[in-house]
Protein backbone atom coordinates (compact mmCIF):
# COMPACT_ATOMS: atom_id res chain seq x y z
CA UNK A 1 0.00 0.00 0.00
CA UNK A 2 2.98 2.70 0.82
CA UNK A 3 4.69 1.72 -2.38
CA UNK A 4 1.71 2.49 -4.36
CA UNK A 5 0.64 5.42 -2.47
CA UNK A 6 2.90 8.47 -3.20
CA UNK A 7 3.65 10.28 0.16
CA UNK A 8 2.59 7.44 2.10
CA UNK A 9 5.44 5.50 3.75
CA UNK A 10 5.43 2.19 5.75
CA UNK A 11 5.70 3.88 8.88
CA UNK A 12 2.77 6.50 8.26
CA UNK A 13 0.33 3.56 7.49
CA UNK A 14 1.67 2.10 10.37
CA UNK A 15 1.22 4.70 12.76
CA UNK A 16 -2.77 5.31 11.59
CA UNK A 17 -3.48 1.02 11.99
CA UNK A 18 -2.37 1.52 15.67
CA UNK A 19 -4.42 4.93 16.47
CA UNK A 20 -7.22 5.01 14.13
CA UNK A 21 -8.49 1.07 12.92
CA UNK A 22 -10.79 -0.27 15.71
CA UNK A 23 -13.24 -2.12 15.58
CA UNK A 24 -16.33 0.26 16.05
CA UNK A 25 -14.28 2.40 13.53
CA UNK A 26 -13.50 -0.05 11.16
CA UNK A 27 -17.04 -0.89 10.62
CA UNK A 28 -18.53 2.34 10.43
CA UNK A 29 -16.01 3.05 7.75
CA UNK A 30 -17.09 -0.34 5.86
CA UNK A 31 -20.58 0.74 5.69
CA UNK A 32 -20.02 3.79 4.50
CA UNK A 33 -17.73 2.60 1.58
CA UNK A 34 -20.78 -0.28 0.78
CA UNK A 35 -23.52 2.46 1.07
CA UNK A 36 -21.08 4.87 -1.41
CA UNK A 37 -20.85 2.08 -4.12
CA UNK A 38 -24.35 0.57 -3.77
CA UNK A 39 -25.18 4.84 -4.37
CA UNK A 40 -22.77 5.08 -7.64
CA UNK A 41 -24.57 5.01 -10.69
CA UNK A 42 -23.04 2.18 -12.08
CA UNK A 43 -24.06 -0.18 -9.34
CA UNK A 44 -27.61 -0.67 -10.94
CA UNK A 45 -25.90 -2.36 -13.44
CA UNK A 46 -25.92 -4.95 -11.28
CA UNK A 47 -29.36 -5.17 -9.78
CA UNK A 48 -31.72 -3.31 -6.77
CA UNK A 49 -29.06 -4.65 -4.19
CA UNK A 50 -31.80 -7.05 -3.10
CA UNK A 51 -29.43 -10.31 -3.67
CA UNK A 52 -25.64 -11.36 -3.19
CA UNK A 53 -23.18 -13.13 -4.71
CA UNK A 54 -20.70 -15.18 -2.93
CA UNK A 55 -17.17 -15.74 -3.88
CA UNK A 56 -16.42 -18.05 -1.35
CA UNK A 57 -17.40 -21.45 -3.16
CA UNK A 58 -14.77 -23.95 -2.83
CA UNK A 59 -13.47 -26.44 -5.69
CA UNK A 60 -11.67 -29.38 -5.60
CA UNK A 61 -8.51 -29.31 -7.51
CA UNK A 62 -6.38 -32.17 -6.21
CA UNK A 63 -2.46 -32.14 -6.25
CA UNK A 64 -0.31 -32.22 -3.26
CA UNK A 65 -2.00 -33.18 0.42
CA UNK A 66 -5.25 -34.19 -1.02
CA UNK A 67 -4.13 -37.61 -0.28
CA UNK A 68 -2.75 -36.61 3.36
CA UNK A 69 -6.78 -35.90 4.23
CA UNK A 70 -5.80 -32.35 5.42
CA UNK A 71 -8.55 -29.91 4.86
CA UNK A 72 -8.31 -26.15 5.03
CA UNK A 73 -9.72 -24.93 8.05
CA UNK A 74 -11.25 -21.92 6.23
Amino acid sequence: MAESSPGLTYAKLSWLQAWHIRDETYSAALAELVNHQYRHAFAAHWGDGTTSSSDGQRFRAGGRGESTGHVNPK
